[in-house]
């Protein structure tokens, strides 16, 4: 056995457990490994060189040749066929992998201890695996990470639900690493909500957050929210801008606001966005009226309307006096009102109004009431009794709105009391 047969045996039983596996294990050749290359019979084509990162090697009497990719047993053959070209003579190439590319994955953002870390080698190496490696994420990490993998001359983008994979255990989500993957946690992003909500504040942007769960996350919407006014402050590379949403206003105090919403306004939530929920308007009604207080305003809200959501005038109203007092331009000012009043108890109120009269109400405005002004009429009458006052009105229309006067009155003894 000459020397060279043996140097080459020797190389052989030092290095077959390599091949074998390589072999056995169909590898393919990829940039940065190391190959040792040997020719039968021809000691002085003896190789050693790294795949470049073009995937190519350079070998005596063949030049470049493009290995990556390839298997073991494919640059055996493709360097065999080069060789023969007129150069050697039936010629027996074999190849060894005498250093694999280190395998790693890169993971950068919002994890703990972020940096490059190899891949498992006796088995495969998931999602979850690197995560550990980092510490896990931080506190500010956001919801969604992101792989990027290169596919040929173009690059795969992977999403993944961080919570569903580290909080509910969906396998379905650790997703198998490959070498080369670029793991990356974004920040989380936030929005901030004022205005007419019950816990106005910043907030973590979940995934597919809309404008419905935004409101949702601060406790919904106050009584007082004009929800048909929203506004969102949208920031973007081109400057600020305003996103207006009318969003359905519950109907009765007891209805939900999340129940018969148009969906198609139902906008994303952006990171950075600020949304405000302005106080709707509202009107005031006290006096004489069965439920005094504030009221919400509707389009094209009268007079009629405002009295009627307060309840309706009780008995003892004087809706000829109304009056609204209004602010304009800093200064208030009254607008006197009078509607027509029942001139029987089982008459309504809003029966033939002079329409002309139902002026419209504007936010802020408040509406009075007042009670009736009576008179009391007694004696020598047909009808005696409390009867109410009407502008203009006279002892003589007074004793005949209480019948007139009996055949045995007085006329020269009428006195009239006055508080």
């Amino acid at each position: 056995m000459n020397y060279a047969f043996k140097k080459y045996l020797a190389l052989f039983l030092l290095l077959l457990p390599a091949a074998a596996f390589a072999k056995t294990g169909n590898y393919v050749i990829k940039g940065w490994d190391v190959l040792r290359i040997s020719v039968y019979d021809h000691p002085d084509m003896d190789t050693t060189v790294r795949v470049n990162e073009s995937g190519e090697i350079t070998f005596p009497l063949v030049g470049n040749i493009k290995v990556a990719g390839l298997t073991i047993m494919q640059v055996e053959k493709k360097l065999a066929e080069a060789l023969a070209k007129g150069i050697i003579v039936n010629p027996q190439v074999s190849v060894f992998v005498q250093e694999f590319k280190p395998r790693r994955v890169t993971v950068i953002g919002q994890v703990n201890k972020p940096g490059q870390y190899p891949m498992l080698t006796d088995r495969p190496t998931y999602l979850a695996d690197m995560i550990s490696n980092c510490l896990g994420v931080t506190e500010d990490a956001g919801e969604t990470l992101t792989i990027l993998r290169k596919a040929g001359a173009r690059q795969e983008k992977i999403l993944v639900e961080l919570p569903r994979l580290l909080k509910e255990g969906d396998l379905s989500q650790n997703v198998e690493l490959k070498d080369g993957d670029l793991l990356y946690v974004p920040k989380a992003g936030y929005f901030y909500i004022y205005g007419e909500v019950k816990r106005p504040a910043f907030y973590r942007i979940e995934p597919e957050m809309t404008l419905i769960r935004a409101i949702s996350k601060a406790g919904g919407p106050l009584e007082s929210a004009n929800t048909r006014g929203i506004r969102i402050i949208r920031k973007s590379a081109s400057g600020e801008s305003t996103i207006k949403v009318k969003l359905h206003n519950p109907v009765q105090a007891e209805d939900d606001f999340f129940t018969g919403q148009d969906m198609s306004r139902d906008i994303k939530i952006k990171d950075g966005d600020v949304i405000y929920l302005p106080r709707a308007a509202y009107f005031y009604v006290y006096g004489e009226v069965g439920r005094p207080g504030y009221y919400k305003m509707e389009p094209g809200l009268t007079i009629l309307k405002a009295v009627s959501m307060a309840g309706g005038p009780l008995d003892t109203a004087n809706t000829e006096g109304i009056r609204i007092i209004r602010k304009s331009e800093g200064k208030e000012k009254t607008i006197r009102v009078a509607l027509r009043s029942p001139t029987r108890p089982q008459e309504s109120f809003f029966a033939g109004d002079d329409l002309s009269l139902n002026i419209r109400i504007e936010d802020e405005d408040v509406i009075y009431v007042p009670r009736r002004e009576y008179f009391y009429v007694y004696g020598e009458v047909r009808n005696p009794g409390v009867y109410q006052m009407h502008k203009g009105w006279d002892v003589i229309r007074a004793i005949a709105r209480a019948g007139g006067l009996t055949d045995t009155a007085s006329t020269s003894r009428i006195s009239i009391k006055r508080e």
